[in-house]
């Protein structure tokens, strides 16, 4: 299994290396992700933001809305009295 600085280098295309407590860059791969986000040596990283293979939070919405809409269901049928079926 490959550690992160392995997976930052073959991912992104940036090496680092630790200066003094920061991380600077020390490589920047030819056409990698951090070379097409203008990415420069000697620059120092402070985050990492990488996509991952998550679904979108938004979908959780889907399931919500259709126990909210059977919990209206179950309690409109309770809710009517007796001769008014």
């Amino acid at each position: 299994m490959e550690d992160g600085h392995e997976r930052l280098l073959s991912q992104a295309g940036i090496g680092l290396e630790e200066k003094d407590g920061k991380m600077i860059v020390a490589d920047v791969g030819f056409g990698s992700p951090a070379e097409k986000a203008k990415i420069d040596f000697d620059w120092e990283v402070k985050i990492i933001e990488l996509p991952t293979d998550r679904l979108p939070k938004e979908i959780f919405w889907i399931p919500a809305m259709a126990l909210l809409g059977l919990i209206i269901v179950v309690q409109r049928r309770r809710g009517k009295g007796p001769g008014e079926a």
